[in-house]
């Protein structure tokens, strides 16, 4: 009966270490017909980083090329017609980077205790639309550009300072429609191109710098809560939104030239939508 016990504390055991090591992780998805994939990572010990590329393929190790990054670089063994996933270890990932990239199309999943950057720049993810990266705490920057996400959830807390968003760069344009910015205390900056919002909440975000929401759509934003006490602003763009030339506009003119810190750092843009 001991013996028995024993066994089942040991599998026990076992199955936690199991999750726990699941734990950390990035789902990324590689659009059909992809050869081979490239992206970058940091992490925050030793001098090299393994990926398991999957069924058929192999599980490669990375040595570091530069000072801090470290460059993934793959050729598939066995290219398919259809999509297929990679799973990327975040247990002592701190930056994920993808410039320009083909083949990767979209993130799955995202779960990270350490990951403080996340970077994909002229990068369409659009194979999942909807991207929630709420379960990265350490988060500080995130850059989508270039992404056509439509839905995006981000971590509560003030940690993350910077966020970046906008529609493909190429082919079809798709707006982001639905992100907790109100959620994000600590942002510092927020600059969203193609967006599709008509409403955004900002009134825990004191310490705010920019603010750039472009809208193309003939709605635009019509409220932004909050405004009026976003004494750090020094950049503002808010083109293509029908805000008008309300009492916020006045106001936040008005306490950027009684600033004379923010002068001649200060930008200002503003047109109507349509």
């Amino acid at each position: 009966m001991k013996k028995f016990f024993t066994l089942l504390v040991v599998c026990g055991l076992c199955l936690n270490m199991n999750a726990q090591a699941l734990k950390n992780k990035i789902v990324l998805s590689i659009a059909p017909n992809t050869t081979d994939v490239q992206f970058t990572v940091k992490v925050d010990e030793g001098t090299n980083y393994s990926v398991d590329f999957g069924e058929g393929e192999a599980t490669k190790s990375f040595e570091k090329t530069t000072e801090e990054f470290i460059t993934v670089k793959y050729t598939f063994t066995n290219p398919k017609s259809d999509a297929r996933e990679i799973t990327l270890d975040a247990t002592h990932l701190l930056s994920l980077r993808a410039a320009a990239s083909k083949s990767i199309n979209g993130i799955k999943e995202i779960v990270s205790d350490k990951i403080t950057e996340l970077g994909f720049t002229a990068t369409n993810l659009d194979a999942y639309s909807a991207l929630d990266i709420s379960q990265c705490p350490a988060l500080v920057n995130a850059v989508f550009i270039g992404s056509n996400l439509e839905s995006i959830k981000l971590p509560k807390g003030k940690t993350l300072e910077s966020i970046q968003v906008s529609g493909s760069w190429s082919g079809e344009k798709k707006a982001l429609k639905d992100i907790n910015l109100s959620d994000a205390e600590g942002l510092k900056t927020i600059l969203i191109t193609d967006a599709g919002l008509t409403e955004v909440d900002l009134t825990k975000q004191q310490d705010l710098v920019t603010l750039c929401i472009y809208n193309p759509l003939k709605i635009g934003l019509r409220k932004i809560k909050g405004a009026k006490e976003l004494m750090k602003i020094t950049r503002l763009c808010l083109n293509g939104n029908n805000l008008g030339f309300d009492k916020f506009q006045i106001e936040l003119l008005r306490r950027l030239l009684l600033s004379n810190s923010n002068i001649p750092k200060a930008i200002i843009t503003w047109t109507k939508a349509g």
